[in-house]
């Protein structure tokens, strides 16, 4: 069985946003995106699950992962996406 993540979401001019989506963050297992980061280690690693209520990152290995919940995520990604829009107004 091949590994898989699942989303990868695409910005121009950001690293890719790798996304693992989960009810608990217990039944996370990092086995795909461990696997996932040897091939794409500029990738940023989120694990959205419905149980967390505050955000935070855990390593595994090397590979730093943010565990957030949609609503978290939903702002995180508008505000990397706003600071791109006013990176790319002011060249």
């Amino acid at each position: 069985m091949g590994n898989e993540v699942d989303f990868v979401l695409i910005f121009r001019g950001l690293s890719l946003v790798v996304i693992e989506c989960k009810w608990s963050t217990d039944s996370f297992e990092p086995r795909n995106v461990l696997a996932f980061s040897r091939r794409y280690p500029e990738a940023t690693f989120y694990v959205v699950a419905a149980d967390v209520k505050r955000a935070y990152s855990k390593r595994y290995k090397n590979l730093s992962i943010r565990f957030i919940s949609l609503p978290g995520l939903i702002s995180e990604l508008k505000k990397k996406t706003k600071a791109l829009g006013r990176q790319t107004e002011q060249k």
